[in-house]
This record gives C-alpha cells, structure tokens and sequence, in this order.
C-alpha cells in the first residue's frame, strides 16, 4: 500500500516512525524485515499457485 502526501505513520509503541520520502510502501503481506514498511519481501514469499491465503494467516499469528 502506498501512502502519498502528509501522513503520520506510528509505531506499535505509539511513537511515530521517521519519514525520507514523500511516498512510503506500508507491508500487506506480513513478511517485511521493517513493519510496518514494505521492504519487498512479498516477491519472494508470494509465488502463483501457492497457498497465499495460509501465509496471510501465520502472518496474522505473528502480531
């Protein structure tokens, strides 16, 4: 998910996460090395034909 313009992303400890772009890429997958941002792990872990929605799932588990 990309995020334009001025907005204030905070952490899970309430304190708000340093900016260095004008667009950021929030993670959906539940596989980035930096959550809340998207560092491009889905294009390793997504592949077609696999069972995605199990993924989403051990990913929800982990929050």
């Amino acid at each position: 998910m990309l995020l334009r313009g001025d907005v204030e992303i905070v952490g899970a400890d309430g304190a708000p996460l340093p900016r260095r772009r004008k667009t950021i890429a929030l993670c959906r997958c539940g596989s980035s090395a930096l959550m809340p941002l998207c560092d491009g792990t889905h294009k390793l872990v997504w592949k077609p034909g696999r069972d995605n929605a199990r993924r989403r799932a051990v990913a929800a588990d982990e929050d």
